[in-house]
């Protein structure tokens, strides 16, 4: 950064302090907020009113259409309002005079709660009946997911108690497998919702005491991270929030069982959005003309989709297109406007967005970039970091250079926070199209060479950077190129890295054949293995200091995870100290850095309730025995794994939540053995013997009832004992124990 942006930015962080940096300059008039805010209003009014009804694109002007774009892709939650807001504030697209009226309204929709649209039909599939998803439902539970992260003291706690109870109605068969993702997702959505709306309201307030415009405080805070739905999420909430969650937590897994009894409302109209047809035409030519680069938060997360959508359209024509073209958040706004207009209903377009506005999440500290906006250049990368050559494949256009060039310069800088030792020097960096048709980014130790597609590799850098670090280690320790120290450690057993490798691997560890050119699967591999909880340990580094970095690390948290593989540390703290002595040998972390991450991860901090939720339900379940009420009866007893009374300590509200995490575990067993036995009938019925479902759509006859009958005082009988009590195994699972109702100590 040069001397005079350096003075920028402090005069820009001075700006935005709360008591100002003294007066304004005399004569410039202070914009009266409360007076923008309903001309943003009006103004968007206006706008949409002028173009819903239009259907088409050049009878809509390329500024409305660029605007209407803004306002829907806050709508849709993809990003920070006060990111779009900054977007719009130096979009060289738009007028001078319409940028801060822009900015106006966008900052308006937040403070009013009009953004981050969580859509009714998208929340359909969180529940399941006998052969798929109810319609209908998907309002039941927005309103059930709303009400939590909005009453909730900290919305992060009201997030966390809707994971956990959909985590929990998913293993009791009360939600669809897929519910824990997609609640998971919602109520993402909806607690930034609250926090910009927070967040907007503190800025007003600042900008009134500094006597500054709110619009000119923007870009100060977002420089400063001062705004919180910006802020990464990987730390822990705190004692009070965890407590708040759990009671929560609770209540809404009782709501959760009830939705069966709602009514369903099939007929509920969706929100039709901002652009009409006219308009979304008009801002796909515009964003194909503007040629910004592909965001990977969209394409990845659009991409992962593209089976099913396509494998459940009788017409695949406008997916494909969809699925061609939406590659960044304009694109992506334009282009699900016009799959509705062009009749696509149902649950799916709803999931995509709602999937592609959370990964957004990660860009949510990105600097503003345009074509023409300053970036590093090639020589100014090899200065300073020492990178041997980056090379730009054809395919890539000129226009992006600046951006791929700005992304990498801003990884490299972050990671040296993390790991100040580093050296990327001697490094090849290409930006191109990877060999390996299934690889986000890649990189070939053989040359030492960064592979980076710019559809697919922001958010993999710090997963492909950790493979380099390998690399130096494995030239440094037995001065050999072309290889990397774990797979080393590994396939020869020469030190005790070996075993720390081990330790992360939730299974066999495998290596690379080279006389096949065999690949193991990444979660065998010990480098990739390694790479996977490096990316978690930059993430979690980072959001120590405050810092997201969306370019190395796509991790939000435990749950979103992003879409480079990273592994969150076991909930024992097992792999959080493999991780430390690991990175000890090869990046030789600052010995205060890596007791932070054990105090934050290590076997000595106490779980988190999230965290004893997951213990209870994802363990492995043991071998199925003979089908009959016998084996159900013993596959149902070892599912109600639990955690011990040292890990709940006396806490009564933890201890009823692993109580009801276990008894839903057995009563999702029991369920799957009666669709084995007497298939979706068999499930049905015993689902309305549990207090599910209230119907049986198919009869079942007097022999099957005698079949399933055992299978009852599995889920509504269960045997009384304690579920608390170790008894050998993990320290968070207990094979064996019965999922008693009323048992909570």
């Amino acid at each position: 950064m040069t001397v005079s942006a350096r003075l920028l930015l402090l005069l820009a962080v001075c700006l935005g302090l709360p008591a100002g940096c003294g007066a304004p300059a005399e004569g410039r008039a202070v914009p009266d907020a409360a007076r923008e805010l309903r001309r943003g209003r009006r103004w968007e009014a206006a706008l949409l009113h002028r173009t819903r009804g239009v259907a088409v694109a050049d009878s809509v002007a390329p500024e409305a259409a660029l605007a209407l774009g803004y306002l829907e892709r806050l709508r849709l939650g993809m990003g920070s309002p006060f990111r779009l807001a900054e977007q719009a504030l130096r979009d060289p697209r738009l007028a001078d005079t319409l940028r801060p009226r822009l900015a106006w309204a966008l900052l308006a929709r937040t403070l009013d709660g009009r953004a981050y649209a969580v859509e009714m039909e998208a929340l359909d599939p969180l529940t399941r009946g006998p052969y798929g998803p109810i319609p209908g439902r998907g309002g039941v539970h927005r309103e059930r997911i709303e009400a939590a992260v909005e009453r909730a003291r900290d919305p992060r706690a009201g997030e966390a108690a809707v994971r956990m109870a959909y985590r929990i109605a998913a293993a009791g068969g009360d939600a669809s497998p897929s519910a824990p993702m997609l609640a998971a997702r919602a109520a993402a959505l909806l607690r930034d919702r609250r926090l910009a709306r927070e967040d907007a309201r503190a800025l007003l307030r600042a900008a009134d005491s500094a006597r500054a415009s709110p619009l000119e405080l923007i870009p100060a805070w977002r420089a400063g991270r001062r705004f919180r739905v910006e802020a990464p999420l990987l730390l822990p909430h705190g004692a009070d929030a965890e407590r708040e969650a759990t009671r929560a937590a609770l209540h809404l897994a009782a709501e959760v069982r009830a939705t069966w009894r709602a009514r369903a409302e099939p007929g509920a109209p969706r929100d039709p959005g901002l652009l009409g047809p006219g308009a979304a035409a008009r801002l796909a030519a515009l964003a194909d003309s503007a040629d910004l680069p592909p965001q990977p938060p969209v394409t990845v997360s659009v991409g992962a989709f593209r089976e099913s959508l396509l494998a459940g359209a009788p017409d695949g024509a406008p997916w494909r297109r969809f699925l061609e073209r939406a590659g960044n958040e304009e694109r992506f706004a334009a282009e699900l406007a016009l799959l509705r207009h062009a009749g696509i209903g149902g649950p799916g377009p709803g999931v995509v967005a709602l999937a592609v506005a959370v990964s957004l999440r990660s860009y949510a500290q990105e600097p503003v970039w345009f074509p023409g906006l300053p970036a590093p250049t090639e020589r100014e990368l090899r200065t300073a970091y020492g990178i041997a050559q980056v090379r730009f494949d054809r395919s890539v256009p000129a226009a992006w250079h600046p951006y791929a060039l700005r992304m990498l310069e801003g990884s490299l800088r972050d990671l040296a926070q993390v790991f100040p030792t580093f050296q990327p020097a001697g490094l090849r960096v290409r930006f191109g199209a990877t060999q390996r048709a299934d690889a986000l980014a890649t990189h070939t130790p053989r040359t030492r060479t960064l592979t980076l597609p710019l559809a697919t590799a922001a958010g993999t850098l710090a997963h492909e950077l950790a493979h380099d670090l390998d690399w130096q280690a494995a030239r440094a320790r037995y001065g050999v190129r072309g290889t990397y120290r774990t797979d080393r450690a590994v396939r020869f057993r020469r030190d005790h890295l070996a075993a720390a490798v081990r330790a992360l691997a939730a299974g066999p560890l495998e290596l690379p054949d080279p006389a096949t050119g065999r690949r193991p699967s990444p979660d065998r591999r010990p480098a990739e293995v390694f790479a996977r909880h490096a990316d978690w340990f930059v993430a979690a580094s980072l959001a120590r200091r405050g810092v997201s970095n969306g370019y190395l690390s796509a991790v939000q948290d435990a749950t979103l995870t992003g879409y480079a593989g990273a592994a969150a540390p076991d909930a024992e703290g097992r792999s959080a100290e493999a991780v430390v002595r690991i990175l000890g040998e090869v990046a030789a972390i600052p010995p205060e850095e890596a007791r932070w991450f054990l105090e934050q991860y290590g076997p000595d901090r106490s779980p988190s309730p999230e965290e004893v939720v997951r213990a209870i339900l994802e363990p492995p379940l043991p071998e199925q025995g003979a089908t009959g009420a016998p084996a159900a009866r013993e596959e149902g007893a070892g599912a109600c794994g639990t955690a011990p009374r040292e890990v709940l300590g006396e806490d009564p509200l933890l201890r009823e939540l692993a109580a009801l995490a276990a008894r839903a575990r057995a009563r999702g067993v029991a369920l799957e053995q009666a669709e084995r036995l007497a298939g979706p009938a068999g499930r049905a019925w015993l689902a309305r013997q549990a207090g599910g479902l209230l119907w049986s759509p198919l009869p079942v006859d007097s022999a099957t009832v005698e079949r399933l009958d055992p299978l009852v005082r599995e889920v509504v009988e269960p045997e009384p004992a304690s579920p608390f009590e170790p008894r050998g195994g993990s320290p968070f699972t207990v094979p064996g124990a019965r999922c008693a109702p009323g048992a909570a100590g």
